[in-house]
C-alpha cells in the first residue's frame, strides 16, 4: 500500500510519503505522517520532504549492507538527501517491520508503539541527532519516548 499524500494545505512546506512494503504486515500511514511532523516541528524543521518505507528484514539488512557496509539486521535506516546548508530537510527512512513485531514484547511495549519509536528515531537522525556514544544514545531515547508520549503511547 502506498499513501504518499499529504494530510493537507497546512502540512505541505512537512511532506511526508508513507510507503508500505510488507508481504503481510501492515501500518496506519497517517499515524506516521503525523508523527514525523510532530517530531519536524518541534525540532524547529520549516520544510522538509521526507519518504517513509515500512519494510521487512530481508530489504532493511540489504540496504544496510549495501550502503552502510554493516552486514546484519538493524531496526531502522536513514538517508539524509540534503546537506546541512540546505533551507530544506530531504530524507528516506527504512524501517524493519519485522523487527518492530519481534522486538515489542522484549520492550513491553505494541507492535504500534515500537514501530514508531523507530521512526522518531529515524526523524531525529535526519535532523542531525547521533547515537554513537552512550550520551547521545540517552539523549534520543529521552526524545523517543517525550515523542512518543505525545503520541499517547507509553515508553
Amino acid at each position: 500500500m502506498d499513501d504518499p499524500l499529504p494530510d493537507g494545505p497546512a502540512s505541505s512546506a512537512l511532506r511526508v510519503a508513507v510507503h508500505i512494503d510488507h508481504e503481510s504486515l501492515s501500518f496506519d500511514a497517517a499515524s506516521v505522517r503525523r508523527t514525523v511532523r510532530h517530531v519536524l516541528r518541534c525540532e524547529g524543521v520549516a520544510s522538509a520532504e521526507i519518504n517513509v518505507v515500512l519494510s521487512n528484514e530481508h530489504t532493511v539488512w540489504r540496504l544496510n549492507r549495501e550502503f552502510l557496509n554493516h552486514d546484519h539486521a538493524t531496526d531502522v535506516l536513514t538517508f539524509p538527501l540534503t546537506d546541512g546548508d540546505s533551507d530544506l530537510l530531504e530524507g528516506e527512512i527504512y524501517v524493519d517491520m519485522d523487527m518492530a513485531s519481534a522486538r515489542a514484547s522484549e520492550f513491553a511495549a505494541t507492535f504500534d508503539l515500537e514501530l514508531l519509536r523507530y521512526v522518531v528515531h529515524g526523524v531525529l537522525h535526519l535532523v542531525g541527532y547521533a547515537d554513537a556514544t552512550a550520551p547521545e544514545k540517552a539523549k534520543m531515547r529521552e526524545l523517543e519516548d517525550t515523542y512518543l508520549r505525545h503520541q499517547g503511547g507509553s515508553s
